[in-house]
C-alpha cells in the first residue's frame, strides 16, 4: 500500500472501508425500497475485523447475519465470500475505486461468470 507509514496506511484503509460500507448500505437500502420490502427494515452492514481481512456482513433485526464480502487489509481488494470464514480466489474490486461497490451487488460479489469485475 504505497510508501505510507503504518498510521497513514491505517487511516487510508479506514477511510476506504467506511466509503465501501456506506456505499454498500446505500445499495442495499435502494434495493429494499425498489422491491417494496416492508416487512422489516433493510439488513444493516457491519464489519468484523480479522488479522488479514475485514469480513463485511449484513443482517440484524429479523435477518440472519450473512457474509457479504471480504476486504484485504493490506491492499483494499474486495473478494467474494466462499463461506463464513473463507474468501473466494479472485479479486472482485477495490475499496479505493472511485465507485467502491463496482464488482458487487446487494447480495455479495458479482460472479466472474456473469460479467463480474
Amino acid at each position: 500500500m504505497d510508501n505510507l507509514t503504518a498510521a497513514e496506511q491505517h487511516n487510508k484503509f479506514s477511510a476506504g472501508l467506511l466509503a465501501y460500507t456506506t456505499a454498500l448500505q446505500t445499495l442495499i437500502n435502494a434495493n429494499w425500497k425498489r422491491d417494496g420490502l416492508t416487512y422489516a427494515p433493510p439488513p444493516q452492514v457491519s464489519v468484523i475485523m480479522g488479522k488479514k481481512f475485514a469480513k463485511i456482513v449484513k443482517g440484524g433485526d429479523k435477518h440472519s447475519t450473512t457474509v457479504h464480502t471480504f476486504v484485504e487489509i493490506a491492499s483494499g481488494d474486495i473478494y467474494a465470500a466462499a463461506g463464513w470464514d473463507k474468501k473466494a480466489k479472485h479479486v472482485r474490486g477495490s475499496i479505493y475505486n472511485e465507485n467502491p461497490t463496482q464488482g458487487v451487488h446487494e447480495h455479495g460479489a458479482i460472479s466472474l461468470r456473469n460479467g463480474g469485475y
